[in-house]
C-alpha cells in the first residue's frame, strides 16, 4: 500500500507542468499578491483555505505559481491512500479498494490537473 502510495506520488512529479497553462493558474497566482475576488483574483467563490495554505507554503517557496503547485501536487499525492481508506470504510474488499483508488487517481484528468496549480 505504502509503495504504491510512493510510486504514485512520483507519477505526479513527473506530470508538473512547467510554465502555467491555464487563466485561472494566472488568477490564482495573482491571489496570493493581492486577493480580491470582486476582480477575479481568484475566480468566485474565492478558495480562501486553499490559498492560505498556498500563502503558507509560499514564505518557503520563492514563486507564486510554485508554492500553488506545490500544494496541488500534495494533495494530488495524497488522494491515493484517501481514496482506499474511503473504499475500505464503506466495506470493500482490499483488492477491489486498492483497484478503485488505483483507477481514479490515474484517470486522465485527475493525473493531469495534479500537476498544475489549480485548486482542482
Amino acid at each position: 500500500m505504502w509503495a504504491a502510495t510512493v510510486a504514485i506520488a512520483a507519477t505526479r512529479v513527473w506530470a508538473c507542468a512547467k510554465t502555467l497553462w491555464d487563466w485561472d493558474e494566472v488568477q490564482f497566482a495573482l491571489a496570493l499578491r493581492e486577493y480580491d475576488v470582486a476582480w477575479h483574483q481568484p475566480h468566485p467563490p474565492g478558495f480562501p483555505m486553499f490559498l492560505a495554505m498556498a500563502e503558507v507554503l509560499r514564505t518557503v517557496i520563492p514563486s507564486d505559481f510554485r508554492s500553488l503547485q506545490i500544494l496541488t501536487l500534495i494533495a494530488a499525492a495524497a488522494l491515493f491512500p484517501l481514496a482506499f481508506a474511503l473504499a475500505r470504510e464503506l466495506s470493500f474488499p482490499f483488492a477491489s479498494a486498492f483497484a478503485g483508488a488505483l483507477l481514479f487517481v490515474f484517470f486522465p484528468n485527475v493525473w493531469f490537473y495534479g500537476g498544475t496549480a489549480f485548486s482542482d
